[in-house]
């Protein structure tokens, strides 16, 4: 690469060789290992081949990425269960439960941007948090205390999440229409009074960074509140697809809450004035729109609103 133009990419052969063109003026080489695994030095190595027409660098070692391992405690110093452990600079978001001892751990499967791994872990139902980080070069057991903090009730304004929907905030939510329901029988505003809504509208086939790390964000949550009897999921998918199409998503990404698909043509997400997603509306237990954009928060704001 010279400067922000990429001149050649290649795989490594089963051998692990490579051969690449490169200008003659300086430039970088960019290793991106396989997933789990991890560059001994860094992996951008400066390169210029300069009067020379061919040249050969060092052999590039590889490494086994760490496991992350550790312990959350509460304010107490109690082991706590289902905390919920979030990266925060990984390109694609890791979310962990710890056990009922308060154990938590996974292999680093993800190519890296940093050295340096930031972790948030978040206490299930109060307000108590705290943050740590992982140094992969140096990795140990990670011990971490919670501490209370006070949670952020501010609405983000529109523009954060691509849909305009702050008029909303403050009003009656809208009542959804669905033509079939999975994992349900089907559920209605009305019926629900009560009852915090996580209302996901979103889509099966969306497979990009960013939907399935709001995919797996919503399971861990859902894991964490699924028993109580004052909040409830739901995710309304998106007209386009087929009941069988959104029947085989649902099964494939492990999805456990309810949802409704969205009766043609996008009547609820007409209703709602969605036409980005994912998106994320919370409905409070008196039925009114309370956050719209809660992305960054979703964990905390649910807690929020039960508490009311």
């Amino acid at each position: 690469q010279l400067g922000n133009t990429i001149y050649e990419e290649y795989f490594t052969d089963l051998q692990g060789r490579f051969t690449l063109r490169v200008p003659s003026e300086e430039g970088a080489l960019y290793i991106q290992p396989p997933a789990g695994f991890m560059t001994v030095n860094l992996p951008v190595i400066e390169v210029g081949t300069g009067a020379w027409t061919e040249t050969t660098l060092n052999d590039i070692e590889m490494t086994e990425l760490p496991r992350l391992e550790g312990v959350v405690l509460d304010v107490d110093k109690k082991p706590l269960a289902n905390a919920l452990i979030t990266s925060q600079n990984l390109i694609h978001p890791l979310y962990l439960l710890s056990d009922e001892k308060g154990a938590f751990g996974a292999h680093i499967q993800q190519v890296l941007v940093d050295d340096k791994l930031n972790f948030m872990v978040e206490h299930p139902e109060r307000m108590q948090r705290k943050d740590f980080t992982l140094n992969v070069r140096r990795p140990k057991p990670i011990e971490v205390q919670l501490k209370n903090y006070r949670p952020d009730t501010t609405n983000m304004e529109d523009g954060f999440g691509g849909n305009s929907l702050t008029d909303l905030v403050g009003e009656p939510a809208l009542a959804w229409d669905c033509s079939q329901w999975f994992n349900s029988e089907a559920l209605t505003l009305d019926g629900l009074k009560g009852k915090v809504i996580v209302l996901c509208f979103w889509a099966s086939f969306d497979q990009s960074t960013h939907g399935m790390s709001y995919i797996n964000e919503l399971k861990a949550l859902h894991h964490i509140f699924g028993d109580a009897e004052d909040i409830i999921f739901i995710g309304i998918h998106d007209a386009t697809s087929t009941p069988i199409e959104v029947e085989d998503g649902i099964e494939a990404l492990g999805i456990q809450f309810p949802v409704g698909l969205d009766k043609d043509p996008f009547v609820s997400f007409e209703k709602y004035g969605i036409n980005i997603i994912p998106q994320t509306i919370l409905i409070d237990k008196a039925g009114l729109v309370r956050y719209v954009h809660p992305e960054g928060r979703l964990h905390e704001l649910i807690k929020v609103l039960r508490s009311r």
